[in-house]
C-alpha cells in the first residue's frame, strides 16, 4: 500500500510539474505571437504611411505628366525623361506634416505688428509735437488709416478691418 500511494504522489507532482511546463510554453508562445503581430501591424502602418507619399503611377503616361508637372515648376527646361524625381520632390514640405503656421499667416502677423508699431510712434511723435487743444479750439481728423486682415486656420477664415484714427 505504501508503493502505491508513493507511486501515486510521484505521478500527481510529475503531472503537475508537466502541465506548468506547458502553461509557461504556451504562455510564452502567445507572447512571442503578440509581439510578432505588433510588429507586422506597425510595419504595414508605416507602410502604407509611406506609400501615401510617393506618388504611384499605373502608367507610364500618368509618370511622365507627374515628372513633367515638377520640372516645370521648378523651371527646368530639361526633358523630364532623362531625370528621375529626386527625394525633395516625392517628400512633403515641412510645413504640411507639422503644426507649423502658413507663410502666409506669419507675413500677415508681421504685417500686423509692424503696423502697430507704426500707429504706436505716430500716436508717441503725434502727442510730443502737438500740445493739447484750448478750450475754445476745435478737435481736427488728422490721419485714418484702415487695415483689412485676414486669417485662415483649421477652424476656417476670418477677416477683420482695423481703424486706426489720429485728431489734431
Amino acid at each position: 500500500m505504501n508503493t502505491v500511494e508513493q507511486t501515486y504522489n510521484h505521478l500527481s507532482c510529475e503531472l503537475l510539474q508537466s502541465t506548468a511546463n506547458l502553461v509557461l510554453l504556451v504562455a510564452g508562445l502567445l507572447g512571442f505571437s503578440l509581439l510578432g503581430l505588433i510588429l507586422i501591424h506597425r510595419y504595414i502602418k508605416y507602410y502604407r504611411r509611406r506609400q501615401a507619399y510617393i506618388p504611384i503611377s499605373e502608367s507610364k503616361q500618368e509618370q511622365d505628366v507627374w515628372l513633367q508637372s515638377i520640372t516645370m515648376e521648378k523651371g527646368n527646361i530639361v526633358s523630364p525623361g532623362l531625370l528621375s524625381p529626386s527625394a525633395c520632390d516625392i517628400l512633403q514640405p515641412l510645413s504640411h506634416t507639422s503644426l507649423l503656421p502658413s507663410s502666409g499667416t506669419l507675413a500677415a502677423q508681421a504685417r500686423e505688428q509692424q503696423s502697430e508699431r507704426s500707429a504706436i510712434e505716430a500716436r508717441i511723435s503725434t502727442f510730443s509735437k502737438a500740445s493739447s487743444p484750448d478750450a475754445g479750439e476745435e478737435v481736427q481728423k488728422r490721419n485714418e488709416s484702415v487695415l483689412q486682415m485676414s486669417d485662415e486656420d483649421v477652424e476656417g477664415g476670418r477677416t477683420w478691418k482695423r481703424v486706426v484714427v489720429e485728431y489734431n
